[in-house]
């Protein structure tokens, strides 16, 4: 796991608005055309001011963001998208913070108007 992390990849499932391709030992992760979309506008929606979680959590259910199970992304879980580091492109693993070679989707700045909120 260690040195997949080293690599830039994480090692396991990907988070909700990416996916798995390639092959067995050589797997990444890559945008979900469908659901980062989805992801991008869940942080951009928060970073306006104009949506409790709540009301945002309820907003991105009738866009259609889902997780890989295609459930409903209920409001611990956005809660914890929100200030997830990996949407910009790092992998926070055990206590350390990896580089990921993944393409991030969000910018820094929104993800840090969620961490000053």
């Amino acid at each position: 796991m260690r040195e997949k992390l080293e690599q830039g990849w994480l090692p396991g499932k990907p988070h909700t608005g990416y996916k798995t391709v390639g092959d067995s030992g050589h797997k990444i992760h890559v945008q979900d055309a469908t659901m980062a979309p989805l992801i991008e506008v869940m942080f951009k929606l928060y970073d306006s001011g104009e949506y409790s979680l709540s009301r945002l959590v309820k907003t991105m259910d009738e866009k259609g963001l889902r997780t890989h199970f295609n459930r409903p992304i209920i409001k611990s879980q956005m809660h914890r998208m929100l200030s997830n580091q990996f949407y910009i492109g790092k992998i926070p693993w055990k206590g350390r913070l990896y580089s990921g070679k993944h393409e991030p989707i969000i910018s820094l700045e929104l993800l840090k108007a969620f961490k000053d909120a």
